[in-house]
Formats: C-alpha cells, sequence, structure tokens
C-alpha cells in the first residue's frame, strides 16, 4: 500500500512538472511576441515551440482527464506514444540549433570576411527551424504507422506516467539520438567558450551573444541530466517513476534558465502596475456619482488611455500616459 502511494505521488508530481513547463513556455512565447522591447531570433521561438510540445505530450492523457482510468482509450494512447518517442527528436534537435545559431553569431561577429555572411545565416537558419519539425514530423508517422499494426503492444508504461510501445527498438533508438545530440551540444558549448575567452578583450562587440552565452552555458547541467536519462534507458530495462519526474524536470528547468531573462521580467514588471491602475480607475469611474465632470488637474482622462509597453522618447515605459484636462 505504501509503495502504490509513493508510485501515485510521483506520477502526480510528473504531471505537475510537465503541465507548468507547457505553462511556462507558452508565457515565454506570448511575452516576447507581446512585449516590444523583447527582441528574439526565430530559432529562439521554435526552441521554446519544441519544449512546450514535449511538456504537452507526457500531459495528454492528463488533459484527456484518462491518467488514472483503470483502462486507456487505444487511440489516444496510441497518439501520445508516438508524441512521447518523437518529441526527444525535436527538443534535441532545437537545443542543438539554438547553441549552433550562437555560435555562428559569434563567429559572424569575430570574421573579417562578412562577404555573404547575410545569405549563409539566413540559409542556416532557415534549415535549423525546418530541419528539427521535419525530424519529428517523420518519426511520429513511423511510430504511428508501425504501432498501428499491433494496437495490443500500445500500454500504459508500468509507472503509470504515459503511453509506451512495448517490445519495440524504438525508446532505445530515441535514447541513443538523444545521447549523440548532449554529446555534440556540450562539444558546441566548449567551442563558445574557447572562442569567448580568446576574444574576451572585443566582447563588447557582442555583448549579447556572451549573455546568451552564459545562459547556455547554465544550460549544460539541463543537457547533463538528459544525457544521464538517455543513457539509463540504453543500459537498463526498467526504472522507477522517479526516473520519469526527472524527465520532467528537464523542461522545467530549460523553461526556469530561458524564461528569466531580464527583459521578459521588466516586461511583466511594466505590465502588471498598468493593469492594476487601469482595474481600479476602472472602478472609480463606476463607483463615481458622474462621469461628464471634469476631474482635477493632474489625474488621468477617461477617455482612451494609451498604453505606452517599450521604449519611447516623451514618456515613461511601461506608464499610461497623463493627460491634463483643458482650463477651458
Amino acid at each position: 500500500m505504501g509503495s502504490e502511494s509513493m508510485n501515485a505521488s510521483l506520477v502526480h508530481a510528473f504531471i505537475s512538472i510537465s503541465i507548468v513547463s507547457a505553462v511556462l513556455f507558452a508565457l515565454m512565447i506570448f511575452s516576447a511576441l507581446v512585449f516590444r522591447k523583447v527582441q528574439r531570433c526565430a530559432i529562439w521561438y521554435s526552441f521554446c515551440a519544441s519544449w512546450l510540445a514535449f511538456s504537452a505530450s507526457f500531459s495528454l492523457l492528463s488533459f484527456a482527464g484518462q491518467q488514472f482510468n483503470s483502462s486507456q482509450d487505444r487511440d489516444l494512447c496510441l497518439a501520445q506514444a508516438g508524441l512521447v518517442y518523437a518529441a526527444p527528436f525535436l527538443v534535441g534537435c532545437t537545443s542543438t540549433a539554438l547553441v549552433a545559431q550562437l555560435l555562428s553569431t559569434i563567429l559572424d561577429t569575430i570574421s573579417p570576411n562578412t562577404t555573404g555572411v547575410n545569405k549563409r545565416s539566413l540559409f542556416v537558419r532557415i534549415l535549423a527551424i525546418v530541419t528539427p519539425w521535419s525530424i519529428w514530423l517523420a518519426v511520429l508517422i513511423g511510430v504511428l504507422l508501425s504501432s498501428s499494426t499491433h494496437r495490443d503492444g500500445v500500454i500504459l508504461s508500468p509507472n503509470s506516467t504515459y503511453c509506451v510501445v512495448s517490445s519495440s527498438p524504438v525508446p532505445r533508438l530515441t535514447a541513443v539520438f538523444t545521447t549523440i545530440l548532449c554529446i555534440i551540444i556540450l562539444s558546441l558549448e566548449v567551442v563558445i567558450a574557447a572562442l569567448l575567452f580568446r576574444h574576451r578583450a572585443v566582447k563588447d562587440l557582442f555583448k549579447q551573444s556572451v549573455i546568451m552565452a552564459t545562459r547556455v552555458f547554465v544550460f549544460t547541467g539541463v543537457v547533463l541530466t538528459a544525457a544521464v536519462t538517455g543513457l539509463s534507458f540504453v543500459l537498463t530495462e526498467r526504472r522507477g517513476a522517479a526516473f520519469d519526474v526527472m524527465i520532467s524536470v528537464v523542461p522545467l528547468g530549460t523553461a526556469i534558465i530561458f524564461g528569466s531573462q531580464p527583459d521578459l521580467w521588466q516586461g511583466y514588471l511594466g505590465w502588471i502596475p498598468i493593469q492594476l491602475r487601469c482595474s481600479w480607475h476602472g472602478r472609480r469611474r463606476v463607483s463615481g456619482p458622474r462621469t461628464d465632470v471634469l476631474q482635477p488637474q493632474g489625474t488621468i482622462s477617461i477617455h482612451q488611455p494609451t498604453l505606452v509597453i517599450g521604449p519611447h522618447t516623451s514618456m515613461q515605459e511601461g506608464h499610461i500616459m497623463e493627460v491634463e484636462p483643458s482650463s477651458s
């Protein structure tokens, strides 16, 4: 009984962490699109979207309300198995692409010959976005087609966390691929560190690259966790629910690392006071006896307040413009 209770608690922890991770990545993408001061490249958006898909894939049964059912819908379980096996390919490729993009930016910055750099960089960026999602789609379709012929092999994992395909080489192949990509990422990080150290005298020329590199180096801990996870899948036949919880911690750690950047927080801190002030003035208008009386000088206008988020030449960022009523 105690063992079953512990396993149920670990399953709840696994699902909760996965859902929180998905929400955080969705918030990151939304914030980067809304806040004008936040500038991100297309590869960063692809990176966040891939981790969002990763977390959502492991939460699919929970979203459908079938996580703790005695039996799961066969089609839903098959869909989750395909998504779960394809997700590591996706996040592994997008993570590699993000680190490679950082390396490419540094090389372009320190390169004395800039001829053809823009065209080459554009081609590399397009390739870095298209390739991961193409691989993800190919793996997903492959797993669905191969598993649809023997649906009895699609079952809920022994840890009751997500659906798997039993007696299949796919899990081990996924683990091997993930481990290889982790090694590639770590190798790229070593090259980036060497370049930054060698050209440390001109680091002001690519300050943003240095800042991003710092987060990528912190991301090394997440990469190592993923590598250990991949090796465990390769070397062991069965793992406990605590191991699945460790899998769910990987996207959460990634979300915290890349979602805690200063420009995102400045956007949040600027947006929250605006909403509070709008709410307070809205209540004041409703509770007031009349709305057609001129307000005292210096108060906010009740006609179409202007939101300013981001840099502006005449107003402080993140505040509502105050309009004084005319003396007449």
